[in-house]
């Protein structure tokens, strides 16, 4: 069974930004190959959704989280939809971010 990969506007928009930053520190190339990773991990979640750990700053909540290179890719499964929420440091903790961040 397949699974829908949603990209909220928050997780483009997340994206987008690491894309930027590492333009900024390194180069154009490192920027497409981290973010084709991203895209690549978060595509196996069609197959394989619950591969990732549940977050355990929201130990109530059912998100989840892989990991691509220091970077947390946080999602929620709903039904049959993977709803792409954010990615983040992997070094931060999601209770320190702005909840607008992160929803």
């Amino acid at each position: 069974m397949e699974y829908q990969v949603i990209w909220s506007p928050n997780a483009i928009k997340c994206l987008h930004n690491i894309g930027l930053d590492i333009i900024r520190l390194d180069c154009v190339m490192n920027a497409n190959k981290l973010v084709n990773k991203i895209k690549i991990r978060a595509g196996r979640l069609t197959t394989f959704p619950q591969m990732g750990r549940r977050v355990p700053e929201f130990k109530d909540d059912v998100l989840y989280e892989v990991y691509v290179a220091k970077k947390r890719i946080i999602y929620e499964i709903i039904k049959r939809d993977v709803n792409l929420v954010a990615i983040v440091d992997g070094r931060m903790e999601l209770h320190t971010l702005d909840a607008d961040l992160i929803w």
